[in-house]
Protein backbone atom coordinates (compact mmCIF):
# COMPACT_ATOMS: atom_id res chain seq x y z
CA UNK A 1 0.00 0.00 0.00
CA UNK A 2 1.02 3.55 -0.73
CA UNK A 3 0.29 6.90 0.60
CA UNK A 4 -0.65 9.20 -2.53
CA UNK A 5 -1.21 12.09 -0.55
CA UNK A 6 -4.99 11.92 -0.25
CA UNK A 7 -6.28 7.90 -0.05
CA UNK A 8 -3.94 4.77 0.61
CA UNK A 9 -3.66 2.89 -3.24
CA UNK A 10 -3.25 -0.27 -2.92
CA UNK A 11 0.45 -1.60 -5.64
CA UNK A 12 0.32 -4.63 -6.98
CA UNK A 13 3.72 -6.15 -7.77
CA UNK A 14 5.63 -9.29 -9.03
CA UNK A 15 8.26 -9.67 -6.76
CA UNK A 16 7.43 -8.75 -2.80
CA UNK A 17 9.46 -9.83 -0.31
CA UNK A 18 8.08 -12.27 1.91
CA UNK A 19 5.75 -11.34 5.00
CA UNK A 20 7.75 -10.60 8.12
CA UNK A 21 8.41 -9.05 11.63
CA UNK A 22 10.66 -6.89 13.18
CA UNK A 23 12.71 -5.83 10.06
CA UNK A 24 13.85 -2.57 9.68
CA UNK A 25 13.12 -0.18 6.67
CA UNK A 26 14.84 3.79 6.05
CA UNK A 27 14.29 5.60 3.17
CA UNK A 28 17.43 6.65 0.91
CA UNK A 29 16.86 9.84 -0.46
CA UNK A 30 19.77 9.56 -2.44
CA UNK A 31 18.25 7.35 -4.40
CA UNK A 32 14.83 7.66 -3.77
CA UNK A 33 14.09 4.39 -2.74
CA UNK A 34 12.47 2.78 0.70
CA UNK A 35 15.10 -0.03 1.71
CA UNK A 36 14.05 -3.23 4.33
CA UNK A 37 16.38 -5.40 5.81
CA UNK A 38 16.34 -8.33 7.84
CA UNK A 39 13.68 -9.30 10.24
CA UNK A 40 11.66 -12.72 10.72
CA UNK A 41 10.01 -14.29 8.11
CA UNK A 42 6.07 -15.67 9.46
CA UNK A 43 7.43 -19.00 7.43
CA UNK A 44 10.19 -19.60 8.20
CA UNK A 45 11.22 -18.83 12.39
CA UNK A 46 15.09 -18.00 11.07
CA UNK A 47 16.45 -14.42 11.22
CA UNK A 48 16.57 -12.59 7.70
CA UNK A 49 19.68 -11.37 5.82
CA UNK A 50 17.57 -10.04 2.79
CA UNK A 51 17.96 -6.48 1.62
CA UNK A 52 15.05 -5.07 -0.37
CA UNK A 53 14.04 -1.74 -2.15
CA UNK A 54 11.07 -0.41 -2.86
CA UNK A 55 10.92 2.48 -6.04
CA UNK A 56 7.23 3.53 -5.38
CA UNK A 57 6.09 0.75 -7.97
CA UNK A 58 8.14 -2.46 -8.05
CA UNK A 59 9.93 -4.27 -5.06
CA UNK A 60 13.75 -5.39 -6.04
CA UNK A 61 15.79 -7.89 -4.12
CA UNK A 62 19.53 -6.69 -3.45
CA UNK A 63 22.07 -8.18 -2.89
CA UNK A 64 24.80 -5.64 -1.74
CA UNK A 65 28.66 -6.41 -1.61
CA UNK A 66 28.59 -5.37 2.10
CA UNK A 67 25.84 -7.08 4.76
CA UNK A 68 25.08 -7.11 8.24
CA UNK A 69 24.64 -10.62 9.26
CA UNK A 70 20.83 -12.11 9.39
CA UNK A 71 18.81 -10.27 12.38
CA UNK A 72 15.55 -9.03 13.89
CA UNK A 73 14.99 -5.72 16.31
Amino acid sequence: WVWNGTTWVQKLTVATPAARYAHVMAYDPDRDRTVLFGGVINANPDFSAETWDWDGSTWSMRNPGFSPSARAL
